[in-house]
């Protein structure tokens, strides 16, 4: 309870669609005897030895959980993903630590846990984006890629690493895809601006500004409403993982994937 392990275990993420149900049981067996053996991997030995934990006294479980997302030909992701927390670790004015601080990006959160470029906000002030205060700042703070599952099923029935593709592609491919037209903006180079959405042609940049700023998807209010809550049932500040999809492939309605919770440790 009162030490963080995120990213510390595996995770593996499965396309479930081999024609052959043999092959989807085979590879997810695999997939969960690998999870439990990462409990003994060099990176969780390497991390408990820094905390008043043993390895021998560690215990595993094992969550099966559906990806929340929808395909979009060969690939699978949600329309954006991302991690909040009640506490602003680094704060600046004029947003406060108490505030709270989230990090959203288009495709797969691999881009938000894995430090890459992404937006962060405060849910209680999502127009205050600091590191997009100036069109410098966007060009060189904005997401330029996405992660997607790779829905290929072609491996072997064991190959847990053939059939978990997870791959980076060029926001070209999201606007393909439709995805990005939710998140994006463009780059004028010509007056040296950005502006909302994807109507101009110019560099094509994600932002969440039709999410922030003009209200296509009520994150902000859905993201503080789950930290409050979650700091009660807690009774500590809490950290949550979630991922959106706008739309499914038969104008399904938008579904916001409460993915998990956890106390969050503040270091003193």
């Amino acid at each position: 309870q009162y030490l963080p392990l995120t990213g510390v275990y595996q995770t593996y993420m499965l396309p479930n669609n081999h024609p052959n149900p043999k092959q989807r049981l085979a590879q997810l067996v695999t997939a969960i005897k690998r999870v439990y053996a990462s409990t003994f991997s060099q990176h969780a030995k390497a991390y408990l030895k820094a905390t008043p934990y043993r390895l021998e006294e560690e215990k595993m479980a094992v969550i099966l959980q559906k990806v929340v997302g929808a395909p979009h030909g060969e690939r699978f992701y949600p329309d954006f993903s991302g991690v909040a927390r009640t506490h602003n670790f680094y704060p600046m004015p004029p947003l406060r630590a108490q505030d709270g601080v989230a990090g959203v990006a288009l495709g797969l959160g691999r881009a938000v846990v894995e430090g890459e470029r992404c937006l962060t906000f405060s849910p209680r002030h999502p127009r205050r984006i600091l590191n997009f205060s100036s069109v410098e700042d966007i060009l060189a703070n904005s997401q330029r890629e996405f992660w997607a599952l790779e829905l290929d099923h072609t491996g072997p029935a064991t190959d847990v690493e053939q059939a978990m593709r997870e791959t980076r592609f060029p926001l070209a491919v999201a606007e393909g895809d439709g995805t990005l037209a939710a998140v994006g903006s463009t780059y004028s180079a010509e007056n040296h601006a950005v502006y909302d959405g994807l109507s101009r042609g110019g560099v094509r940049l994600v932002t969440f500004a039709p999410v922030l700023k003009h209200a296509v998807f009520p994150l902000a209010e859905i993201l503080a409403y789950l930290l409050e809550l979650g700091t009660r049932g807690v009774n500590r500040e809490a950290e949550i993982e979630f991922a959106v999809r706008l739309r499914g492939p038969d104008d399904e309605p938008a579904e916001f994937g409460f993915l998990q919770m956890r106390p969050l440790v503040l270091m003193q």
